[in-house]
């Protein structure tokens, strides 16, 4: 991502950030709660933005 060898790192992240909506005994990923969360989370918002274009 940001050529630091750190890939695998950002991937672990963001899967780990979504095994929280996804891998508990609710099993669904809430759109508004994805959102809010990583909104308030600036270093998580700057992990994601890659794969959504955000600048």
């Amino acid at each position: 991502a940001d050529e630091t060898g750190s890939d695998e790192a950002c991937c672990a992240i963001i899967h780990q950030f979504l095994k929280q909506f996804t891998g508990n005994h609710n099993g669904v990923i809430h759109r508004h709660d994805f959102i809010e969360t990583v909104m308030q989370n600036r270093e998580l918002l700057f992990v994601l933005s890659p794969f959504y274009g955000i600048d």
